[in-house]
């Protein structure tokens, strides 16, 4: 789920990176959360994220970026930039590609230390976007 807040200022945005129709949905939700509980809470208005799948693991997420559904302005940077727009391609047409990098880039964080103690340098955050 994102918030009107987190992608409204794409709505704008030319079809080079919004899907013209997902871009008329958008708006639709925002705008209609504003006429029902007022433009002071419209931003909190929540849009479920593009991945059709969301209860499976697969290689969806990818698809949609290219196809330029993406509700984010990272997703949409992912398959423009010129630096990850081929393992975005490669990963929306090779599920089993992106299913063996998802796997090592797991096995690797999974080796990573763990902040747990006081003694150790840094800090698990309470939240997220907060320093303790």
């Amino acid at each position: 789920m994102s918030h009107c807040l987190s992608f409204k200022h794409r709505l704008g945005e030319s079809a080079a990176t919004l899907d013209p129709v997902m871009g008329k949905v958008l708006r639709e939700v925002c705008r209609d959360s504003e006429k029902l509980i007022g433009m002071k809470r419209a931003d909190n208005a929540t849009f479920a994220l593009n991945d059709e799948t969301s209860t499976i693991f697969d290689n969806v997420y990818f698809k949609q970026a290219q196809a330029k559904r993406g509700l984010l302005t990272i997703d949409a940077g992912l398959a423009s930039d010129g630096r990850t727009a081929p393992i975005v391609r490669k990963f929306a047409t090779d599920r089993l590609a992106f299913f063996d990098a998802y796997t090592t880039g797991f096995l690797k964080l999974t080796q990573a230390s763990v902040i747990s103690d006081v003694g150790n340098v840094g800090q698990v955050r309470r939240r997220c976007g907060f320093v303790n």
